[in-house]
């Protein structure tokens, strides 16, 4: 049921009924779009209402690997869009989505991270054939894929749920301590060090004048023994992220690494809009914003430049995000981008 709930939530996030409502008028294509749920990993046999998950006439559809070959058929599939971090998603099912065409929304900074170089020429060629279409969300994401030969890449920053986006906070003025926060946290134990976890502690050892408010998501994945300290409190499980915004100074995005994560986090992107400044290392996607917009610093991923913005943002952070920045950002994180390539997509199959 909170799987249920997130899928719904999100579906609107998507921005799905503003692509039904714009494919209607261009194309009377809107009733055609359905959502999948991609089962990675659970048995055909496992205990999911198979007539319920897989009814062809529901909006969100829950599909296991075997089975998704049959739903897809079932459903008359003229082209799959793949919501998933890396590329790696057009191997699952057997190979399955070879057999169709396909818009690739990828969200990691390395979208060919974990993929074999046969993988990746067969991949190419459906590419090349213009059967395959790729869509990211960084500059870098987009470079790692045309360097590998991929052709008509698309960059599009990711889409906004605005309920999110609050005021900036006032906090360092009330309390006299600057409040950075973290959204980042990883969800499983081994993106831990690419997430910058391990730089994370380091600064909360380094900066004791200073407040972190930590979102800590996966209560299974082992917090490390840095974050107990007195200038860090940290929230398990889901949080308000409007209140988060509310509650934060500036947010800290850490990582170490561009494997095994976001190329633009979206905790970064609602911190922003909230006109709040943000503090990221070189190997986040995000930095490219950050540094064009000017609405935060850009650091090696090293603890002590780290610590030297987040110095220079507690006496300067106020005029950060101030200005016409937060409109400029706001006219790029729209849904108009996703629609439109996925209609010029659509019209060829459709």
């Amino acid at each position: 049921s909170s799987l249920e709930k997130y899928i719904e939530k999100n579906w609107a996030v998507l921005d799905v009924e503003g692509l039904r409502g714009e494919a209607d008028s261009a194309e009377t294509l809107g009733q055609q779009f359905k959502a999948i749920v991609l089962l990675c990993g659970v048995e055909s046999g496992a205990n999911i209402e198979q007539e319920e998950s897989e009814d062809a006439d529901a909006d969100i559809a829950y599909v296991t690997e075997s089975r998704l070959e049959t739903y897809l058929s079932r459903i008359k599939t003229r082209l799959i869009i793949a919501l998933e971090a890396t590329a790696g998603i057009a191997h699952r099912a057997n190979g399955l989505f070879f057999k169709y065409p396909v818009l690739l929304r990828l969200s990691a900074q390395n979208p060919l991270e974990g993929l074999s170089e046969q993988g990746i020429r067969a991949m190419l060629h459906l590419n090349d054939l213009g059967i395959h279409h790729y869509m990211v969300f960084s500059e870098h994401a987009r470079k790692v894929l045309e360097q590998a030969g991929f052709k008509q890449v698309t960059r599009s920053l990711p889409l906004i749920d605005w309920k999110k986006i609050a005021l900036r906070s006032s906090a360092s003025e009330k309390n006299k301590r600057m409040i950075v926060g973290f959204a980042s946290s990883p969800m499983e134990e081994q993106q831990s060090e690419d997430r910058g976890i391990l730089l994370l502690g380091e600064l909360i050892r380094r900066l004791p004048e200073f407040d972190f408010l930590i979102l800590w998501r996966e209560k299974a994945v082992r917090v490390p023994d840095s974050f107990m300290s007195d200038n860090c409190r940290i929230i398990y499980g889901v949080y308000d992220m409007k209140r988060f915004y509310s509650q934060i100074d500036c947010l800290l995005v850490p990582y170490s690494s561009e494997n095994k994560n976001h190329a633009c986090p979206v905790s970064a992107l609602e911190a922003m809009l909230s006109e709040i400044p943000v503090v990221c290392t070189s190997c986040s996607g995000i930095a490219e914003l950050v540094e064009s917009l000017d609405m935060g610093y850009v650091c090696s991923p090293d603890a002590r430049e780290l610590s030297k913005a987040l110095r220079v943002v507690r006496e300067h952070g106020k005029q950060q995000c101030f200005g016409n920045k937060k409109e400029l950002l706001a006219a790029k994180v729209g849904s108009f981008a996703f629609v439109e390539e996925t209609l010029r997509i659509a019209r060829r199959y459709v």
